[in-house]
């Protein structure tokens, strides 16, 4: 049975969580440090960066590393907006930004050909539209310019076998 004090409590309690989900929110987005993928995946700097077309291909920009923390990066991203009326850095604005808080050393990545790549696999073969098939195949050889492997650093690679 319950009675009235028990209502009470319970209403006490469920009247408590929303203030309470906010405030872990709050606290969740105030001390989680700021992921990468905010910076190289969504958001306003990756776009105004492929609009601006910086670079030849869109991969080049997401290729580069962190010169700072992505917090620091955010900020003086941020900052830069906000000196012009519309948002937007114009692109020379927006080389200088890039050149100083990202690096592209060429020694986070290197060029990788998946092990099981074959210039021509079985499975396009059967493939019975010739038009289809052809830009399969294109779309396949895709794979030995776009294919990139993270290195460790620091770390010595192994001599090639």
């Amino acid at each position: 049975m319950i009675t009235l004090l028990d209502t009470a409590w319970v209403h006490t309690q469920t009247a408590l969580l929303p203030p309470l989900t906010h405030l872990l929110r709050v606290c969740m987005c105030v001390c989680a440090p700021m992921s990468p993928s905010k910076i190289y995946c969504t958001g306003e700097l990756l776009r105004q960066v492929q609009t601006a077309k910086l670079f030849d291909d869109n991969k080049s920009f997401v290729d580069m590393k962190l010169a700072a923390n992505p917090e620091v990066v955010m900020e003086a991203f941020s900052n830069l907006s906000q000196r012009f009326p519309n948002g937007t850095a114009p692109p020379s604005e927006l080389w200088l930004f890039v050149n100083a808080y990202f690096v592209d050393d060429g020694k986070q990545f290197e060029p990788w050909t998946p092990p099981d790549w074959h210039e021509r696999p079985v499975f396009l073969s059967k493939v019975s539209d010739s038009k289809l098939r052809g830009w399969a195949e294109e779309l396949h050889g895709l794979w030995k310019s776009l294919g990139r492997k993270g290195l460790i650093l620091g770390v010595k690679r192994p001599p090639p076998v």
